[in-house]
């Protein structure tokens, strides 16, 4: 079975890409995309190999959905997946970043689709969704730190 594969370039350097997407994951993960967005209250990495890759929802439940596999500052992030519930055969996501002229290109994979969790793949198409998210967050974090860009020109970025 095919991988998800999404590239995509972003306006801030390689260290801002993989620190936005890692330690700020609550702040652009999409609430929509969580177990019950009507409680989602948080999400998070975990910030080590090893972590739990977490929802916290606003009554103070912790949904385990992931474990930290690899997590290299600057370069690279993996984690073994079970958001849809397939804990006992997990895929594989693999998300890197590296420089580009207009800042840095992320580099993103979901992977490990077997006979095992394959009835569980069409449910990951949402992927470009969900970095859809993380793209703006960039944006919006690399207009705010772009001297050239005064307030007004900001106006109406999405």
């Amino acid at each position: 079975m095919d991988p998800i594969r999404l590239t995509y370039d972003v306006p801030v350097t390689q260290s801002l890409a993989f620190a936005l997407f890692v330690d700020e994951f609550s702040r652009w993960w999409p609430r929509e995309f969580s177990r019950d967005p009507l409680a989602f209250e948080s999400a998070s990495l975990g910030g080590v190999a090893g972590a739990d890759v977490t929802w916290t929802s606003s009554d103070g439940g912790v949904d385990v959905w992931g474990r930290i596999e690899v997590l290299q500052p600057g370069e690279q992030v993996t984690w073994w997946c079970w958001w849809q519930g397939e804990e006992n055969a997990p895929s594989h996501v693999s998300v890197r970043f590296s420089e580009n002229d207009w800042g840095s290109r992320v580099h993103f994979e979901h992977d490990g689709w077997r006979e095992a969790n394959a009835a569980f793949r069409a449910a990951y198409e949402q992927w470009p969704l969900i970095m859809a998210a993380y793209v703006l967050h960039t944006r919006r974090r690399g207009f705010d730190q772009d001297p050239r860009i005064d307030g007004e020109q900001q106006r109406g970025v999405a």
